[in-house]
């Protein structure tokens, strides 16, 4: 019963995320004695315990098969820290100049200046996040749209 539990346990949470409430549902199942009149297996709750594990593991069956995989949310603490290998840490300097030439490319030098004064100058990271996202929308939207449109087409930010 608890290998049961465990494992399916690990299998939801590897699906619908670790807050899921198909996992609560599981954790309630128990075994116990539902007839002191009987010796042996059949003295407990085992037709109950599979209807139950049967029942939620269908309904999750049903749930994907109608809405698909869920996108789960990656939370701050369950991101793993990469330390890159130098061949790695080339490659990602190449995509950051990319994003940075995509920025050189629509923005005037005043306008990325205002954009370094905000990323130097502001240190409590959601007020940085904040003045940044105000700063990009008056320069307009086209400005905006043309930025990511040259990061997304460019053939070396996926290779």
């Amino acid at each position: 019963m608890d290998a049961w539990k465990s494992s399916t346990i690990i299998l939801l949470e590897r699906i619908f995320g670790k807050e899921n409430e198909k996992i609560n549902q599981v954790n309630k199942i128990n075994l116990y004695r539902c007839n002191h009149d009987v010796v042996g297996i059949e003295a407990y709750n085992i037709n109950t315990i599979k209807n139950e594990g049967k029942e939620i593991l269908l309904a999750a069956i049903a749930e994907l098969e109608i809405l698909g995989l869920p996108e789960l949310e990656i939370l701050e603490s369950d991101k793993i820290n990469l330390t890159l290998i130098q061949n790695q840490e080339q490659n990602q300097k190449i995509k950051l100049n990319i994003i940075l030439e995509a920025f050189q490319e629509e923005l005037a030098v005043k306008q990325l200046k205002d954009l370094q004064e905000i990323i130097d100058n502001e240190s409590y990271k959601e007020r940085k996040k904040s003045k940044l996202i105000e700063k990009l929308k008056s320069f307009g939207n086209n400005v905006i749209t043309n930025i990511v449109a040259n990061i997304l087409t460019n053939p070396n930010i996926f290779g």
